[in-house]
C-alpha cells in the first residue's frame, strides 16, 4: 500500500509540474508608456464612397428633343417667311435680316449643344441639380416664340 500511494503522489506532482511556468528566455517585457513625443498608433480613416442612385436622363432627352424640334421649326419657318412673304426680315441682330438656312443652323447647333451641355451638368452635378430644365426651357421659349411669330406673320 505504502509503494501504490508514492506512486500516486508521483504522478500528482508530475502532473502538476505540467502547469507551471516556463522560465523566461530573455529578458522580461516592460509595459509600453506612451510620451508625448511619440504619438499613439491611429488606424486610417477610411471613406467609402456612397453609391448615388443612377441619374434618369429621360427627362434629359424629352426635354433636348422639345427644344432641337423648336429650332429647327423656328429656322424652317423663318426661311419659308423670308422667301415667301413680302416685308418679312429677321429679327435677331445675330443671323442679320436676311440669313440663310445655313448660317441659321451653324448658329444655333452649337448654342443648342452648349445649352444642353450645361443642363446635363447641372442635373448631374450636386450644386445645381434642381435647376437643370431652366437653361433649356429658356431656349425652348425663345424659339416658341420665334415659331408663333413666325406663323402670325403670314
Amino acid at each position: 500500500m505504502k509503494t501504490a500511494i508514492s506512486i500516486v503522489l508521483f504522478l500528482l506532482l508530475a502532473s502538476l509540474a505540467g502547469f507551471a511556468a516556463e522560465p523566461p528566455s530573455g529578458p522580461e517585457p516592460q509595459a509600453a508608456v506612451l510620451s508625448a513625443a511619440v504619438p499613439p498608433l491611429v488606424q486610417p480613416i477610411v471613406v467609402v464612397p456612397k453609391t448615388a442612385k443612377p441619374v434618369s436622363t429621360r427627362k434629359f432627352w424629352a426635354l433636348t428633343a422639345f427644344s432641337a424640334a423648336m429650332t429647327v421649326a423656328d429656322i424652317e419657318l423663318t426661311q419659308n417667311c423670308l422667301a415667301t412673304v413680302r416685308g418679312c426680315y429677321e429679327t435677331d441682330p445675330l443671323y442679320g435680316t436676311h440669313p440663310t438656312r445655313a448660317r441659321m443652323y451653324a448658329i444655333n447647333v452649337p448654342i443648342n449643344a452648349a445649352v444642353a451641355y450645361v443642363s446635363y451638368k447641372a442635373m448631374t452635378g450636386k450644386r445645381l441639380s434642381k435647376v437643370w430644365a431652366l437653361p433649356q426651357l429658356a431656349l425652348t421659349a425663345t424659339h416658341f416664340g420665334g415659331v408663333v411669330t413666325n406663323i402670325t406673320t403670314r
